[in-house]
């Protein structure tokens, strides 16, 4: 399962890197890619390592979308450090890549369904609805050193209830 998942993610990220030859990026060595991303997060850049994580049980649910979206999300953000430094990481320089050069939409999160991952979670809720937290960002409000607020409506999330996917 795991060779083939990376086999794939090799020939696109071959395929996102070509894409790179006629542009000021054509001098971009070829990250490595590792399936070892774990928690709710699809994939991660290790900018000073030029590697990319993927979530293999993710992936193997996903792999379209993986391989079309996950895949040259995490390759902007090692495109962007290395010729801009650090900068905003979802900012206009990670967006031009996104949109002009691997032509996807420049989406900063995942909706991918996580509830096989057995993971728990914890529901909070604002005016708008209930919005799913971690166990870490749970844990910073929990110790007062976070307060999250709802990106519509501006209000901030209060505590509703335990959750463990299954």
């Amino acid at each position: 399962m795991s060779t083939n998942l990376l086999a794939q993610a090799q020939t696109t990220l071959s395929s996102l890197l070509e894409k790179l030859s006629d542009t000021q990026f054509s001098t971009m060595p070829k990250p490595s890619i590792s399936l070892n991303q774990t928690g709710t997060i699809a994939g991660a850049a290790e900018l000073q390592k030029n590697n990319i994580r993927l979530h293999p049980k993710l992936f193997e649910q996903n792999r379209q979308y993986f391989l079309q979206q996950v895949l040259p999300h995490e390759l902007a953000h090692l495109v962007v450090y290395k010729y801009f430094g650090k900068v905003k990481p979802h900012g206009k320089e990670w967006q031009y890549l996104m949109q002009d050069i691997f032509h996807c939409p420049a989406h900063r999160t995942h909706k991918l369904d996580i509830t096989q991952l057995g993971i728990k979670g914890f529901t909070y809720a604002c005016d708008c609805g209930e919005i799913e937290l971690s166990v870490r960002r749970h844990n910073k409000v929990k110790n007062k050193k976070q307060i999250y607020v709802c990106r519509t409506c501006k209000k901030e999330l209060y505590f509703i209830a335990d959750r463990v996917s299954e």
